[in-house]
């Protein structure tokens, strides 16, 4: 497969932030009265931030403003983000050291896809600040995932038509070492497509 770039996701292929979630989630309903386990949070996953309070709050008994909600979501991010700041450099594995080493060396164009409005500050915390061609998330889109918007604006900023760049959303666990010197290996499996090698 002849590609120019790749785009990857952020959170599940660099850094998982879903306990981070939970905790700012479940401190928050704690204040307001609301019952919330981790049963609760998994419908939770890839849900905007606002569509996310909304489930949180169906189970209050109380009714609350648009404004009330705007500031429980400032609250919630808030809380979030102090916990974000626990993440560091050393939380990358060698496996994706290598694999974009591997990508540059071989002049791919990166870029970044998430629908976190918290992507600038997840990869100043992890070291990738500044190493990517170009980073599209959520402060950008009018859209969340599955919706692919994200990648198509990515795809833009890079210059490269969506069939020219590989959609890399694979969990962390996918990352492998080059498979020879000086070639990384895109994802084996391409269980559907949305535009040309586009991958989910």
């Amino acid at each position: 497969m002849n590609y120019q770039g790749v785009i990857f996701d952020l959170d599940g292929v660099f850094c998982s932030t879903d306990e981070y979630h939970y905790q700012a989630r479940k401190t928050l309903a704690e204040k307001l009265g609301i019952p919330f386990d981790r049963e609760r949070n998994n419908l939770l996953c890839g849900v905007s931030r606002m569509q996310s309070l909304e489930i949180i709050l169906e189970k209050s008994e109380k009714t609350y403003t648009d404004e009330e909600k705007a500031a429980f979501a400032e609250e919630k991010n808030a809380l979030y983000r102090q916990l974000l700041g626990q993440m560091r450099p050393a939380d990358l594995s060698d496996d994706v050291k290598s694999a974009l080493s591997a990508l540059r060396r071989e002049g791919r164009k990166l870029a970044i896809g998430s629908s976190s409005k918290n992507t600038p500050f997840i990869l100043e915390r992890v070291g990738l600040n500044g190493f990517f061609d170009a980073v599209a998330d959520g402060n950008m889109i009018a859209h969340s995932k599955p919706h692919p918007e994200v990648f198509l604006k990515a795809a833009e900023m890079l210059g490269l038509s969506p069939q020219a760049a590989w959609w890399w959303r694979m969990p962390t666990r996918a990352w492998k070492r080059p498979s020879r010197a000086g070639s990384a290996a895109p994802p084996s499996t391409t269980p559907r497509t949305i535009q040309g090698p586009f991958i989910i």
